[in-house]
């Protein structure tokens, strides 16, 4: 008799444990999933913004009558028509940085070649 409701506890103790362990991995999962969501919502935003980006520094590079160039000098030349463009205030030291349009320069060729 002693015996069987040792089992019994015992057996009760391994479903409660193997419940908690469920728990921690569904909450731990959902917290995952998430998270990816999250992410990709800010991808999407990051893409939209950066496309409007490359539209703007080609349009502001031919309305100079000037090649894409990779150098800084260039990304500070056209940054404030960037600027301009994308509706934000030509003299703020904001985004977008000249190294920020360096670098989408620098992908625009990428993408070209």
């Amino acid at each position: 008799m002693l015996r069987k409701q040792i089992w019994k506890m015992v057996y009760e103790i391994i479903l409660l444990i193997s419940e908690m362990i469920e728990d921690h991995y569904s909450v731990k999962k959902a917290a995952t999933k998430q998270a990816y969501r999250a992410q990709a919502g800010r991808r999407r935003k990051a893409a939209m913004r950066h496309k409007e980006l490359f539209s703007s520094i080609m349009a502001e590079a031919k309305s100079l009558n000037r090649a894409l160039s990779t150098g800084i000098q260039f990304a500070h030349a056209v940054r404030p028509g960037v600027l301009n463009r994308l509706g934000l205030e030509p003299e703020g030291d904001g985004w977008p940085t000249a190294s920020t349009i360096k670098g989408a320069i620098t992908k625009l060729k990428a993408r070209k070649t």
